[in-house]
């Protein structure tokens, strides 16, 4: 599996740089790039180590405000 290069950033770097993305690439994302980002995102700490996840990738062109739950 191709590894991503690290980018070491400070707290602070972290929280005033970050961006939100409001449109997007047609270009579809690789499974091995939706794997190494669903792989990252399970290591995410939660309070009483409760896992919470439920992630559903798909590779629809449909506007995800369409499939979002009430």
């Amino acid at each position: 599996m191709p590894r991503t290069p690290f980018v070491a950033v400070t707290l602070t770097e972290a929280i005033t740089h970050r961006r939100s993305i409001r449109s997007y690439s047609p270009e579809p994302i690789g499974d091995a790039s939706v794997r190494v980002l669903l792989d990252a995102a399970v290591q995410a700490p939660t309070a009483m180590h409760a896992e919470p996840w439920v992630f559903a990738p798909h590779s629809s062109v449909t506007p995800t405000s369409r499939k979002s739950r009430s």
